[in-house]
């Protein structure tokens, strides 16, 4: 190391010989090791060495133990997989009928709806006699009284009801008026008829 005195000459600290020549010593044996020290040395290197291999070792075998582990557990998950191969298998053909179902609902009756219009669009003065479904048709027996002799109006306000409910006839054609017949009950006088819905194909 190089060391400048800017300190004029004779204000500068001259070493003596022997100190000088103690120093340049200090500074060799500073790079000298000492032959004790590399004994000591001996035995860490050979614990390294064989700890290292043993460490290595045991990752080793609890990695192929943990392998094992989750082979034997992935082979019992076979019957699982053939489960859930077969729901995907019936999805995908579900899934291909699906128009078709639809289709079907689509076209299906729910009969508790009709028969909740047919009594919401009821006027008063008309009662229902028997109801009768067949494959083609709905055929609805009914009676109607009225004290201003309107019986006509009342059956004709029936019919319209339901013409105007786009949710019954849905799966009907428009209603026919059939067999309207006149009979005393008492000392009232009584109209029968019968309204027939044909079912659209």
């Amino acid at each position: 190391m190089i060391e400048i005195n800017l300190l004029p000459e004779e204000l500068k600290v001259k070493l003596k010989t022997g100190a000088l020549s103690r120093a340049k010593k200090t500074d060799a044996s500073a790079f000298i090791l000492d032959p004790k020290k590399f004994l000591l040395l001996i035995p860490l290197f050979a614990a390294a060495t064989i700890f290292v291999p043993v460490y290595l070792t045991g990752v080793s075998v609890v990695r192929n133990t943990q392998f094992r582990k989750l082979e034997r557990k992935w082979q019992g998950l076979d019957s699982q997989r053939d489960l859930v191969n077969a729901f995907i298998q019936d999805n995908w053909l579900l899934s291909e009928d699906a128009p078709i179902i639809k289709n079907y609902m689509d076209k299906r009756i729910i009969w508790a709806e009709k028969l909740n219009k047919l009594s919401l669009c009821l006027p008063k003065g008309i009662w229902f006699n028997g109801i009768s479904l067949s494959a083609k048709d709905l055929i609805i027996q009914a009676s109607v009284f009225s004290l201003r002799k309107d019986e006509m109006s009342l059956i004709n306000n029936f019919i319209d009801n339901l013409r105007k409910d786009a949710l019954f006839l849905k799966n009907f054609k428009l209603a026919e008026l059939n067999a309207v017949q006149k009979r005393t009950a008492g000392s009232y006088e009584v109209t029968d008829f019968v309204l027939g819905f044909t079912l659209k194909k």
